[in-house]
């Protein structure tokens, strides 16, 4: 199946689609599949997301390189090196969506398997400037000191060991994108869930930030 987004709906919506797509580019469609406007990658949504906080996302569509279904490997990698794409939409004889390739696709079918993009291991911590950080909900504890002064961790006192145990013990509830507390001088905001599970939490220091265990 094709994972897509529609970008009829309202902007939070679309956004918030997005975010739980498991994909680096995602396919935008117009309330049907047939009807895909283009492609979305999501470093791109991130940094424009947490860098102006409103954004619009009509903007951050990309046209797609469209190829037919019959195109040979070789011809569709020539496409993409003169087109300067990395995803391509596949179109059947009727003009009818049939999937999507990558350009690492293409790359493994000639030369043979290679790691993706999305297999590889996402840093902890993403740094946007010396006092703000993107950190994922799995990361161990211990990188809150970088963000807490004096941040004090004893594992017998608590039963949690990751940042968004932290975030859970603090907000005591289930988690919700835009939950948002202050610990010392240390703003957490909740901005990526997966369920009841946080994904990403922003962190937000009033002074620079150590870079001691990052």
């Amino acid at each position: 199946d094709v994972e897509w987004v529609d970008i009829s709906k309202e902007k939070e919506e679309v956004i918030a689609d997005l975010l739980q797509t498991k994909h680096g580019r995602v396919l935008v469609c117009n309330k049907t599949l047939d009807e895909f406007v283009g492609i979305v990658t999501m470093k791109e949504l991130l940094s424009e997301l947490y860098r102006k906080g409103e954004i619009d996302i009509h903007k951050l569509v990309h046209d797609p390189l469209i190829i037919p279904s019959t195109l040979r490997a070789r011809k569709v990698l020539e496409q993409f090196r003169q087109q300067h794409k990395f995803f391509a939409v596949v179109v059947d004889e009727y003009g009818s969506l049939d999937g999507i390739i990558t350009l690492h696709d293409i790359i493994e079918n000639l030369v043979g398997s290679i790691p993706d993009e999305n297999e590889m291991e996402e840093p902890d911590v993403f740094m946007r400037n010396e006092n703000s950080a993107l950190i994922n909900g799995e990361a161990p504890i211990e990188v809150l000191t970088n963000f807490i002064d004096d941040f004090i961790i004893d594992f017998e006192e608590i039963d949690y060991s990751t940042v968004a145990g932290f975030v859970l013990s603090n907000i005591n509830k289930i988690p919700q994108v835009g939950d948002v507390f202050t610990y010392e001088n240390t703003t957490f905001e909740v901005v990526d869930v997966d369920g009841n599970k946080i994904d990403k939490v922003m962190v937000t220091k009033k002074t620079k930030v150590s870079h001691e265990y990052l």
